[in-house]
Parts: structure tokens; sequence; C-alpha cells
């Protein structure tokens, strides 16, 4: 039986040798991992073999489930490879007053806005990183709720935190085909004192109608579209005016804050019996509010009524009277047309 001595030098030759084998490893997933380098590599071995002496076995010889598990019949240890200490010491939390990292950060959002003919469901922000530094990834679901090929403009879309703002980072926002859905990922490029919670995620300029989503508790804000059932008629000596629905959506022009949208398709027959037919042309047509005031009919995008000829036996189709609103009153509203002899039809809307 060895004596202590003995035991003692066979104890020092075998950690020896296991240290050894071990500074082997490391340093082999040293050179891996971070491209070279053995000098921590003795230090990281002593405290492997100290772990394995003291760690508590099991019955299949794994670790306890604090320092990790192992797979199979043996335990494994994980090796901080490249760590220049072995135990770096508690990581501070938000609560120990310590500014959170980019890389701790994710924030679940679960909100929807409407802004520039699109329904936007951001659903998460969460820290990354590309090419040009840290960033905050917003995970959002774009429906284009127009009938034509839309994107959004990266310009329109702001990050800020306070007064703040982080720029746009690689990503860009996709065509969305009509009535279609893509889902996208917006990148902001941000800096250490960025926090996910009190961020404010803009759609819009300021001085356009502006859709905003906060990623923490506050509601997100913005003006939904309205469709409104309307089966409205006008008729004077020359056109029938049958009006088939209405949508009252927000300006997304420049300079147009505070401005709504009215639109109302129509089919104009032509009733006069001339050879030559007629013309319609958006200022014939007015809308009145309940308080009084009035706005004629104005052409604002494609489909929007310019000047359209209508005759005998080929109704006008596929138009729509557009108007711009300063306020959007409730309450009964007064849509009008004159005719080419000065003739007037009305007829009422509700708007809730």
């Amino acid at each position: 039986m060895p004596t202590p001595a003995a035991r003692q030098r066979l104890s020092s030759l075998g950690r020896v040798a296991t240290r050894r084998c071990l500074t082997a490893v490391v340093a082999t997933a040293t050179l891996v991992v971070c491209g070279g380098g053995t000098s921590k590599t003795d230090k990281l071995a002593d405290v492997l073999i100290d772990q394995a002496a003291t760690a508590p076995a099991t019955q299949n010889g794994a670790g306890d489930g604090a320092n990790g598990s192992g797979s199979g019949g043996g335990g494994s240890v994980g090796v901080p490879v490249g760590t220049d200490q072995p135990d770096a010491g508690p990581t501070a939390s938000p609560s120990d007053g310590a500014a959170p990292t980019a890389t701790a950060q994710k924030q679940q959002i679960d909100k929807t806005v409407w802004w520039g003919g699109f329904k936007i469901t951001v659903s998460s922000a969460e820290a990354s990183s590309n090419a040009l530094g840290a960033t905050i990834n917003v995970s959002v679901a774009l429906e284009n709720l127009t009938a034509d090929v839309a994107r959004l403009d990266r310009r329109n879309i702001v990050l800020t935190v306070g007064s703040q703002a982080y720029l746009a980072g690689l990503g860009q926002t996709p065509e969305v085909p009509p009535s279609a859905r893509n889902d996208e990922v917006l990148d902001f490029l941000v800096d250490d004192t960025f926090v996910v919670d009190k961020a404010v995620l803009t759609f819009g300029q300021p001085d356009v109608n502006q859709a905003v989503v906060p990623f923490g508790p506050d509601a997100a804000t913005s003006f939904e579209p309205e469709r409104l059932t309307v089966d409205a008629k006008l008729a004077t000596a020359l056109e029938t005016i049958q009006f088939d629905g209405c949508t009252i959506d927000a300006s997304y022009a420049p300079g147009e804050k505070g401005t709504f949208i009215v639109r109302l398709p129509l089919r104009a027959t032509y009733t006069g019996g001339g050879t030559g037919g007629d013309l319609v042309t958006p200022d014939q047509f007015a809308l009145k509010s309940p308080s009084g005031s009035s706005v004629v009919g104005i052409a604002i995008a494609p489909g929007d009524i310019v000047a359209e000829p209508v005759y005998t036996g080929q109704d006008l189709t596929g138009k729509m009277i557009a108007f711009k609103l300063s306020a959007l009153d409730s309450g009964t509203w007064t849509i009008s047309y004159t005719d080419s002899t000065g003739k007037v039809a009305t007829a009422e809307i509700t708007v809730a």
C-alpha cells in the first residue's frame, strides 16, 4: 500500500498529466474559436480539475443540473473559451442600477396600428447585431389594404427613446401585393443607452398623421380606416349618381396632419338624352358636415374622378369621388351633385 507521501506524489503526477491533457483540449478549442493563443489554458485546466474533484457525481457520473448535464454515462463541463477568468463574478441586473445591455433585451409587443394604407402589427423587439453594430430587430406584419402594390419607406419609420432617435439599419421593407400580407423584420442601430421598454416606434413624419407604437405598456395610437354602408342616389335631369359604400382614412401626405379623406365609389348614368353626352368633374360634388362646413370634391389618387365623360348606354363605373376634411364630425352628412345645367340633387350619409 502506498505511503501518504507516495500517494501525494502520484496525485501530483496525475494532476500534471490531467492538466496537460486538458490544456491541449482547451488550447485546441481556443485555436478553433478565437484564432489562437494558449496563455490562459493552464489556469482553465486547473479549474476544471478542481471542479471534477469536488463536483458531486450522480448515478450516471454526470454533474448536477446547476453545473450542466452529462450525455450518456460521463459528465461534461462547459468551457468558457477565450475568457480571461473562469469565474467572471455575478452579472449586473437592471435592479442593480446598471444599464441593460443590447444582448439582454427582448420585448413582446403585440400591438396594431394603421398607416399609409397598411395594417401594421408589431409583434416583438429583440436585440441582435449586424455588420454595422448592435441592433434592435422589430418583427412586424404588413397587410396592404389597398388595391395597388405598396411598400413602406424606411424614412417614415422612426425608433426613439425620449429625444434620442435611432437610425434604420440594413433591412428594407418589401413590396406588398394588393390585399396581401408580408412578415418583415425592421432593424435599428442602437447604443448602450437604449432601453427596449422605453422605446417608441413611430410611422410618419411630424407633419403628417402618425401611428405610434410604444414598446412599453401604453396603448398604440393611429387612425383606423372606417368603412360605411352607404346606398344613396342623386338624380338630376342629366345624370343619376348611385353611391355604394364609403371609406374614411387619414391623409398621409406631407403637411396634412389632421386631414382626413372620404371616398365614395359611384356609378354615373347619363339620362339627358343628348347625343353628345356630358362630362362629370369632381368640383360638381360637395360634402357638408353636421357643423355646416362644406368641401368640394378633389382628385387625390388614381381612381378618383378627374373629368369623366358619360354617354347614353355607357355608365361611368370604377371611379370614386374624394373629399379632404379637416375634421370628422359624427352625425348626418349631406352630399350633393350639381349638374352642368345647375340642377342640384342631395343625399344623406351617417358618420358614427
